[in-house]
């Protein structure tokens, strides 16, 4: 599985499972390509559900441990303000439920 989506996603992956007639215990990797909230939201629950593992790379592992990943800076003035004012309401809006993932070392 890659990526999880935001929490509204869970249900709708479940069902997904369901009507393909996929056995909850077929998954036994979930890949995510970074940490922001609306790929990873569900990655705690489906790593206790399913007792997979999480890979990810390392340098956005270093963000799943509290949780939260500062929203990016914006590329003109407009995403800017946008970025500024997300971080500033934070964890509470774009935060997720920790995780430990394994992670692949970057080719930095």
């Amino acid at each position: 599985m890659v990526d999880t989506g935001n929490l509204v996603s869970y249900h709708r992956l479940q069902k997904n499972f369901d009507s393909l007639s996929l056995a909850s215990t077929n998954i036994s990797l979930l890949i995510l390509t970074h940490s922001h909230f609306d790929h990873c939201r569900n990655a705690f629950a489906i790593q206790q559900h399913e007792h997979c593992l999480i890979l990810m790379s390392e340098k956005e592992a270093a963000f799943t441990k509290t949780g939260y990943t500062p929203l990016p800076d914006g590329t003109f003035q407009l995403t800017r303000f946008i970025s500024r004012l997300g971080n500033l309401i934070g964890k509470k809006r774009f935060g997720y439920t920790p995780f430990f993932p394994i992670y692949w070392q970057s080719i930095n």
